[in-house]
């Protein structure tokens, strides 16, 4: 059995506090995306989220279960204006000594179907907490991605690393 190869399409190190990331004009050829984050924000104990095409509509939905401190937590929310994939209960803090980290797959990018993403994150905040979680979310379009934009309720600090990969058919 041949073995999906794995290139990369993207890398961006944010200079300065921006409020977003987008990679876009995603090439249409591969058959699955995975992005790479390493992160943290200007404010303490926040959530990194994806939007897909510039969709900015109640079409994003999403399963997560996550562990922090010494409990855990299950969410299932839908209609939202965009898709959380990282720290959705603790949240990440202020520096990359202790970065927030998530890897997000993207099933079938370019299918006719609605569009799943399973995404796998650990983060920590300021105050120590850490969190690790997995999540199971939906784009409710039959478009195909073209852009992806990382943003958070905040800012995104300087030095943050977002690596967007393609997968090609075995």
């Amino acid at each position: 059995m041949a073995v999906p190869t794995y290139d990369r399409l993207a890398t961006t190190t944010t200079t300065g506090t921006v409020s977003s990331v987008t990679f876009s004009s995603i090439n249409q050829t591969y058959t699955d995306l995975i992005l790479v984050c390493q992160f943290a924000f200007d404010v303490n104990n926040n959530s990194l989220f994806i939007q897909f095409n510039s969709d900015t509509g109640t079409n994003y939905s999403y399963t997560s279960f996550e562990g922090y401190n010494s409990t855990y937590d299950s969410y299932k929310t839908s209609n939202q204006t965009k898709l959380n994939v990282a720290g959705v209960n603790i949240g990440a803090g202020t520096s990359l000594s202790y970065p927030g980290t998530c890897t997000v797959q993207i099933n079938n990018y370019v299918s006719s179907y609605y569009k799943v993403a399973v995404s796998q994150w650990t983060t920590n905040n300021d105050g120590g907490s850490r969190e690790v979680g997995t999540l199971v979310g939906s784009w409710r379009s039959n478009s195909a991605i073209t852009d992806i934009k990382i943003l958070s309720q905040n800012n995104i600090i300087s030095g943050s690393k977002f690596v967007l990969y393609g997968i090609k058919k075995a």
